[in-house]
C-alpha cells in the first residue's frame, strides 16, 4: 500500500493507494471523506474538507497520477482552497 501524508493547520491529509486493487482513499484527521475504486485509473481526482478547528471548511482536492504507463507509482498533488500545500 503506497501511502502520503500531509498536514495542512495542524490537521492530518492521508492518501492510501492499495497496490492489488487499485482502491485509493482519501482520510482527513482520521475520517474518510472520499475513495475511488477504479481499476487502472491514471488520473484521480478526491475531494474533502476541513471540518474543524484552523481551517475549518477550506476544501482540499487531490490529484494521483501515475509517473507513466508501466508504472505502479503515483505522484500526488495536495490543494487547499486551490493552492498546492504538498507534491510527492
Amino acid at each position: 500500500m503506497a501511502t502520503h501524508t500531509a498536514t495542512y493547520k495542524g490537521h492530518t491529509i492521508v492518501i492510501k493507494k492499495s497496490w492489488f486493487t487499485s482502491t485509493k482513499h482519501l482520510i482527513v484527521d482520521g475520517e474518510i471523506q472520499d475513495v475511488s475504486g477504479m481499476l487502472l485509473e491514471s488520473n484521480t481526482i478526491m475531494w474533502g474538507r476541513v471540518k474543524s478547528g484552523d481551517g475549518c471548511g477550506d476544501i482540499i482536492k487531490v490529484r494521483l497520477t501515475y509517473r507513466n504507463l508501466l508504472s505502479f507509482f503515483t505522484t500526488c498533488w495536495v490543494f487547499v482552497n486551490d493552492t498546492l500545500i504538498f507534491k510527492e
